[in-house]
């Protein structure tokens, strides 16, 4: 998977997007690694930081019923 600078979300910018606290992400990585469904693996790390693709975190909200809010910023650039 090939990714620029702008389709990499951390944890901060992921939970902004979701509208959640970055503790909150944190939880849900932790236990995805675990093997939990709560949210997607990260696709990637650069060192320790767990990093998604903008498409796999729209994927995710999208099956937690969260269309609109994907829809609200899908034009909105990340970065």
């Amino acid at each position: 998977m090939e990714l620029s600078t702008n389709d990499m979300l951390d944890t901060r910018a992921v939970a902004a997007l979701a509208g959640v606290a970055p503790d909150t992400i944190k939880g849900y990585h932790k236990l995805a690694r675990g093997g939990h469904l709560c949210m997607p693996v990260a696709d990637l790390y650069i060192g320790r930081t767990p990093v998604w693709s903008r498409s796999t975190i729209e994927e995710w909200l999208i099956s937690r019923g969260q269309v609109a809010l994907v829809e609200r910023w899908q034009e909105v650039p990340v970065g």
